[in-house]
């Protein structure tokens, strides 16, 4: 899928992430979803990952249009009943939730076809006390506190 640029108000070139799915197997010791994130241009991401009472972000590394590799992963721990969330995109990871459920726990996907810059999407949930959210946000301009814009960069 080719998505073309769009700017926004102040000229920006507002740059649409292409996410493609490369699935993980259901047999893995790690349940969940690998992929890849893609753009037309060079951008850098943020995830989000959230609980009722906590909030946990990373940033990754800036991207080449090539893109990062994203997983979203429950590993198993030795108590049969918790395991451990795990969002990474690039170097930027998120590891230190912990969740319990009554059975092994599998992410539930939510990924669309192309992200929005600057807006932040749910592309996973688990269904585990706490209950946990994956969200990412690519500042891709419209907030990446701009890295790459069509007019000169400034701090949003």
């Amino acid at each position: 899928m080719n998505v073309r640029a769009q700017a926004n108000a102040r000229g920006q070139k507002m740059i649409p992430l292409l996410v493609r799915a490369l699935g993980a197997a259901a047999d893995d010791v790690n349940p969940g979803w690998d992929g890849h994130v893609s753009s037309d241009e060079a951008f850098v991401a943020l995830l989000v990952a959230e609980t009722s009472s906590t909030l946990h972000w990373a940033k990754a590394e800036p991207a080449a249009p090539s893109g990062l590799p994203l997983s979203v992963r429950c590993h198993p721990l030795a108590d049969p009943s918790l395991f451990q969330f795990m969002f990474i995109l690039g170097f930027g990871w998120i590891t230190s939730l912990k969740g319990s459920a009554a059975k092994p726990v599998r992410p539930r996907l939510a990924i669309p076809d192309q992200l929005p810059a600057g807006r932040l999407v749910t592309i996973a949930t688990v269904e585990s006390s706490p209950p946990i959210s994956a969200t990412t946000m690519s500042p891709a301009l419209a907030t990446w506190v701009c890295s790459h814009t069509t007019k000169s960069p400034s701090i949003m």
